[in-house]
């Protein structure tokens, strides 16, 4: 059993790493990202993000990660962030927009050192789990994947956030016994 238990975690975290890249390559995800980073430059990306342009550019381009994202119940968030560690759009438009990953308030989260990490070696990475304080303290896990342009150039990092409560969920729908979180949490 312990075994099966593995193979389907295994199975269930390589298909989010797989739908998470489709999106991840998805021209309208590159093209947000491009759209809002050129165009907070002039302003500052915190006051950017409160403007009018920035939910007009929003509205207009977000279309695909929204509907992926309602697409999965496992999904709490969206995050797009740039090369330089600006996190530019995300879904929820809590806290952490406008803040940036390597020298922000958030730097020393799990989240944010994943991102880092991703952007240096541009590999998807999985976070592993922590309580979150923008998000009210939740237990979460953040999946990263790099974004190309069209030169196979990476411009940023997509990230997932993910509701660890319906990670739980899906997989004691499938299996029994306790040991399947104990394994879960050793797997990521």
């Amino acid at each position: 059993m312990p075994k099966q238990i593995f193979n389907y975690q295994h199975n269930w975290f390589d298909y989010r790493f797989k739908d998470v890249a489709y999106q991840a390559d998805n021209p309208h995800t590159y093209k947000l990202l491009k759209t809002i980073t050129t165009s907070w430059k002039q302003s500052g990306l915190k006051d950017f993000i409160k403007t009018g342009d920035w939910s007009q550019i929003s509205a207009q381009r977000h279309g695909d990660l929204l509907s992926f994202m309602l697409h999965y119940e496992h999904i709490y968030d969206l995050f797009l962030i740039d090369h330089h560690g600006n996190i530019v759009y995300t879904v929820k438009h809590e806290s952490d927009i406008g803040e940036n990953v390597i020298s922000g308030v958030i730097q020393n989260t799990l989240f944010a050192m994943t991102v880092k990490a991703s952007l240096k070696s541009g590999q998807a990475l999985f976070s592993h789990l922590e309580f979150y304080s923008p998000s009210a303290n939740k237990l979460a896990g953040f999946l990263t994947m790099p974004i190309m342009n069209e030169n196979n150039e990476q411009t940023g990092v997509m990230t997932v956030h993910f509701k660890m409560d319906r990670v739980f969920s899906a997989i004691r729908g499938d299996l029994l016994g306790d040991c399947r979180i104990n394994n879960l949490i050793w797997y990521v």
